[in-house]
């Protein structure tokens, strides 16, 4: 459950520090709401982008989980400066605390069995198909894209 706010958390402030570093003016809220996609989006790119170009995972965890902590910072920063600026603001209506409960608690809702049994441990099915994708993220760890 730790490593499900730890997530949360790091991609909330990454996906605002990005949206502030491209100088995206979203209303606050909104900003919120769509920053963890941001942040997905930003992984998603920056390692395919590197395994294109014949690196490992390995060899680009370091520069990602770096990006990632920057935009953090920033993001964090915003915030507190944000909410510097509007004192007044900080008290959410009704609608807006439903809206930001739903969408935080509907994966823990979605994904029962993975967060009842251990998102660690539960794999999901006994299907063999999560292997096919270990082993290819496995591969593309250790080795090159397009070394075999």
């Amino acid at each position: 459950m730790l490593y499900y706010f730890v997530l949360c958390f790091v991609s909330l402030f990454a996906g605002k520090g990005i949206l502030s570093i491209c100088r995206v003016n979203l209303p606050q809220f909104l900003s919120l709401l769509i920053s963890p996609v941001i942040t997905f989006v930003f992984w998603s790119l920056l390692l395919s982008i590197g395994v294109y170009f014949h690196n490992t995972i390995s060899e680009l965890c370091f520069s990602t989980y770096f990006l990632t902590f920057v935009f953090v910072g920033i993001g964090l920063f915003q915030c507190y400066s944000y909410l510097q600026k509007n004192k007044t603001e900080l008290i959410l209506c009704k609608n807006d605390f439903i809206l930001f409960s739903f969408v935080f608690l509907s994966p823990m809702i979605l994904m029962f069995p993975y967060f009842f049994y251990g998102i660690t441990h539960f794999f999901g099915s006994s299907m063999p198909d999560k292997f096919f994708y270990m082993g290819i993220g496995e591969y593309l760890w250790r080795y090159p894209r397009g070394l075999s």
